[in-house]
C-alpha cells in the first residue's frame, strides 16, 4: 500500500508538470497564477512523496537488520 500510495504522488507531479510546461508553451509568464498554483501542488505532493519514501527506507532497513540477527 506504501509504494502504491508513493507511485500516486510521483504520478501527480508528472501530470502538473506537464500541464505547467504546457501553459508555458501557450505563453504563460512564469507568474501566472495558473503556474503558481500547479508549483504549490507539485510541492505539497513532492513532500507526502518524500515522507513516504522515507518511512518505505525505514520498513526495508528494520526488515533488513531484523533477518540479518
Amino acid at each position: 500500500l506504501l509504494r502504491v500510495r508513493i507511485w500516486y504522488h510521483w504520478r501527480q507531479i508528472i501530470r502538473y508538470k506537464k500541464a505547467g510546461l504546457m501553459l508555458l508553451d501557450k505563453g504563460d509568464p512564469f507568474s501566472s497564477e495558473r503556474l503558481i498554483e500547479l508549483s504549490r501542488r507539485i510541492d505539497c505532493h513532492g513532500m507526502i512523496a518524500f515522507q513516504l519514501e522515507k518511512k518505505l527506507s525505514e520498513i526495508c532497513d528494520s526488515e533488513t537488520s531484523r533477518i540479518k540477527d
